[in-house]
Formats: C-alpha cells, sequence, structure tokens
C-alpha cells in the first residue's frame, strides 16, 4: 500500500515508513529535511537508529535545472529514468486492482553525481543541517 498525500492535519511519525518482511525503515525527521533513520530488523528484534546531519539539500532538484536551462546541458535525471518511475506506479495500481505481481519492462541507466565544491553564500544554503 502507497498512501501519500498534504492531507493529514498532524503526524507524529516518521514522513517516510518502508515496510518489508524482514523489517521496518522509518525516517527521522520529514523527507525533505531528514534527520537519519530507523530500522527494525526481525532477526535483530530491536530498532537501530542512524542519525546523521542532513547533507540533503531540498532544493538541489530545482538548482540542478535552472544550471541545466544555462548551460544546455541535459539533466542528471533522464527521461527514461521518469518512465520507469511512471511504469512502476501504474503497474502498482494495476496489481492492487488484481493482486498479481506485475512486470515492470523499462529500464533506465542509473544517475551519477557529482560532489558540490564550490562554496554557497550562507544565505543561500536551504539546508540547516548544512555546514
Amino acid at each position: 500500500m502507497v498512501s501519500t498525500g498534504f492531507t493529514m492535519q498532524r503526524y507524529r511519525c516518521a514522513g517516510i515508513e518502508l515496510y518489508g518482511t524482514e523489517g521496518t525503515l522509518q525516517l527521522i525527521g520529514e523527507d525533505w529535511d531528514p534527520k537519519g533513520y530507523e530500522l527494525w530488523r526481525s532477526d535483530a528484534g530491536c530498532w537501530q537508529v542512524y542519525e546523521a546531519a542532513s547533507r540533503w539539500r531540498w532544493t538541489d532538484g530545482l538548482r540542478h535545472l535552472i544550471e541545466c536551462v544555462q548551460n544546455d546541458t541535459p539533466p542528471i535525471i533522464t527521461p527514461e529514468h521518469a518512465y520507469h518511475v511512471l511504469e512502476i506506479m501504474l503497474k502498482t495500481l494495476e496489481s492492487g486492482k488484481d493482486g498479481t505481481a506485475k512486470p515492470i519492462q523499462s529500464s533506465f541507466v542509473p544517475p551519477t553525481f557529482r560532489e558540490r565544491t564550490e562554496t554557497e553564500a550562507a544565505h543561500l544554503v536551504h539546508d540547516p543541517g548544512h555546514s
């Protein structure tokens, strides 16, 4: 089951939770401002907490898009990647209707990400965990 939306008035749990046959993974903090994650592994029988200062800049997608337009370069995420994500979403809907697994036909070359080397002015950094 996938549940998403901005219609909840209040909640006390992580922004993202994944439930599997061998455990549970919960994001600590908001999905746009992660503070780490908690992992429940059935074989360990306890929660393991992994806290880390956020290094994810939630505005990087927009920054990247603007840089691509300005520099006339292709974006890191390709149309094939987006199509693959869409296919997964649509197959999930189909699978939910009849209860059978659906094969995913599409594929994509995984993106590679470079480390940022330039220093940004502090007032332009939107990640409170960024140092």
